[in-house]
């Protein structure tokens, strides 16, 4: 997958455990929001928005997005954010769901019927601070690198129960505020 890509901020190297993503998440789409393209799925279409953009993506269906701490470590009981291919055979649609079955490559979700390839599937762990500044699209961390504290399965419905922080590459204080 491209998450490594070094042109994102990845290493080039082998990944690290964890990676930060753009995903879309519910909410009415302001003026300095980023927004999810939904025609397009790809992060090249999130852009800051004005207000009358805001309000036409409103209008079409676009999301908005965030920049969130994600893995490829996916476990039974975990929240993912699922992508189909191409080549999937009747999917689910694009979103979040439970795992309820890991059998690598294949995981199956307890929401939708079905079993799918587990590479399309993307572990998200919680939003990525705003104050976390230096924290940009595409970046690998190692667990030394970042604290999660409070976490739960259902991040996208409890958000204010994680809570991710990440060490300064400059300084190395943690940052302070929750996403």
């Amino acid at each position: 997958m491209k998450y490594y890509d070094t042109e994102l901020g990845g290493s080039g190297g082998p990944p690290k455990p964890y990676f930060t993503k753009y995903l879309p998440v519910e909410g009415e789409i302001k003026e300095g929001d980023k927004v999810w393209d939904s025609n397009f799925n790809r992060v090249r279409n999130i852009k800051y928005v004005s207000k009358e953009l805001a309000d036409f993506s409103n209008k079409t269906g676009n999301k908005k997005a965030k920049l969130s701490l994600c893995s490829r470590d996916i476990q039974v009981g975990d929240r993912v954010y699922y992508t189909p291919s191409n080549k999937s055979l009747n999917p689910p649609k694009e979103g979040f769901y439970t795992v309820n079955f890991t059998n690598p490559p294949l995981v199956s979700f307890t929401d939708t019927r079905g079993v799918v390839d587990r590479d399309l599937c993307i572990k998200v762990i919680g939003e990525v601070s705003p104050e976390a500044t230096w924290v940009k699209e595409g970046m690998e961390f190692d667990k030394e690198q970042i604290k999660v504290v409070g976490y739960g399965n259902h991040w996208d419905k409890h958000r204010n129960l994680t809570n991710i922080q990440f060490k300064c590459p400059h300084c190395g204080v943690l940052t302070r505020k929750l996403a």
